[in-house]
């Protein structure tokens, strides 16, 4: 997490970068996957994607006020929807070709 925290100095100010690391911590033992901290006074939305209380990866965007970073979420989270739903289809698809190639080497 060095690399990443690093570069969110450049984004975030001291006390929102431990607030911010505070926040991703908290969600060891829980269900929560994903953070979200908005900094009005920065002018960023960052998105991060958790496991285990540990930062995997982080998304910004430029959010000068709350309405901007609901926004950059929605598109955010609609492109994530977008995205589970390619790999579904390819996994099934990938799954029917394995069947059809089982069927015949059986045959």
């Amino acid at each position: 997490m060095t690399h990443q925290t690093d570069t969110l100095a450049a984004l975030l100010d001291e006390p929102e970068r431990a607030a911010f690391t505070e926040l991703v911590a908290s969600t060891r033992g829980t269900d929560a996957q994903a953070v979200r901290w908005h900094s009005p006074t920065r002018g960023v939305l960052v998105l991060g994607i958790c496991q285990g209380g540990e930062l995997l990866t982080w998304f910004a965007s430029p959010a000068a006020n709350e309405v901007e970073a609901a926004a950059v979420q929605q598109v955010f989270l609609a492109g994530m929807r977008l995205a589970a739903a390619t790999l579904q289809a390819h996994a099934a698809e990938a799954a029917h070709a394995a069947d059809q190639l089982i069927k015949r080497v059986r045959h």
